[in-house]
C-alpha cells in the first residue's frame, strides 16, 4: 500500500469517499484512521463531536452499543 500520510492522491481519494458516505448516510460525527505496519500514518475527522462541537480526533469516544454482536 501506498498510502502517504502527507499530500498524495491515494490520500485525497480516500478522504473523499469517507466524507461522502459521511455526507450521504447524515452520520452527525465520524473518524477514521489508517494503521500500516502497526503505526498510525493518517487519522481525520468529520462532523462533529456533539451540536454544534468540536470535530471528532484521536481522543473522541464513540458509543458503539451493540455494535460489538457483529464481530464477537
Amino acid at each position: 500500500m501506498s498510502l502517504c500520510p502527507q499530500g498524495c492522491e491515494e490520500r485525497e481519494d480516500l478522504e473523499k469517499a469517507i466524507a461522502e458516505a459521511v455526507a450521504k448516510q447524515k452520520i452527525p460525527g465520524a473518524a477514521a484512521g489508517l494503521v500500516v505496519d502497526g503505526e498510525l500514518v493518517w487519522s481525520q475527522g468529520w462532523g462533529a463531536r456533539a451540536p454544534g462541537g468540536a470535530v471528532p480526533d484521536l481522543d473522541t469516544v464513540f458509543r458503539i452499543a451493540s455494535m460489538t454482536k457483529s464481530f464477537t
